[in-house]
């Protein structure tokens, strides 16, 4: 939403179309979604590892499951703030200029080094451990149980894989995001901001494959 009513217009145009302290608010806004985004992808890797491997514990029921969200949130909300408006530097903006997001503010980067890079990092590892692992299991148990008739509990196990395999592919997506936003500003020209867009395009299509999940 913020891409489409903001970025978007703005990066066309190539103008602000807000004030400072409105663009500090949707800075804001994105970080917030994006922690929030970076941890429910750890959950959800859990949720499906467990779902899949070890399905005869059902931890995730519906109650908990909105009690980690509402605490998801809760926690992101106030992690954010200190992101944006207590840590001296730097906040991440939606910046027209380079179609994409920008840390504008010049200086020791605080918020990267201690709040973004470690969430980021952490989350796209434990993810990447909690899928391989899926995978790995279900090769094995594929082998083992070929000749299984199919019955109701295995067609719905081979949903939850297809399940874990969207997740997977969403989990990718979001590692794109944030190291394609930190790698492109060292190696892509200034004079070629278009191509930073596609950290933005990225961010995109996780979000849409998340909702179609």
């Amino acid at each position: 939403m913020l891409t489409m009513c903001y970025l978007g217009p703005s990066s066309l145009l190539q103008v602000e179309l807000a004030s400072a302290s409105i663009k500090k608010l949707l800075s804001y806004l994105f970080l917030v979604l994006w922690y929030a985004d970076m941890i429910l992808q750890v959950v959800m890797a859990f949720n499906r590892f467990m779902t899949v491997v070890f399905y005869q514990y059902p931890i995730f029921t519906r109650p908990r499951c909105w009690v980690i969200g509402i605490f998801v949130y809760g926690f992101c909300f106030v992690l954010a703030y200190f992101s944006d408006y207590v840590i001296p530097c730097c906040t991440a903006y939606l910046h027209y200029a380079v179609f994409s997001y920008e840390y504008i503010e010049k200086g020791t980067n605080y918020t990267n080094m201690y709040v973004e890079l470690p969430l980021n990092a952490s989350s796209s590892l434990i993810c990447s451990i909690l899928y391989t692992w899926i995978f790995v299991y279900v090769h094995k148990n594929s082998q083992i149980n070929k000749t299984e008739a199919i019955t109701n509990t295995k067609a719905r196990r081979r949903k939850e894989v297809r399940y874990a395999v969207q997740f997977a592919g969403c989990s990718l997506l979001s590692f794109l995001t944030w190291v394609t936003f930190r790698i492109f500003p060292l190696i892509i020209s200034p004079s070629v901001p278009q191509l930073y867009s596609f950290t933005v395009q990225s961010r995109v299509a996780a979000t849409a494959k998340n909702s179609r999940v």
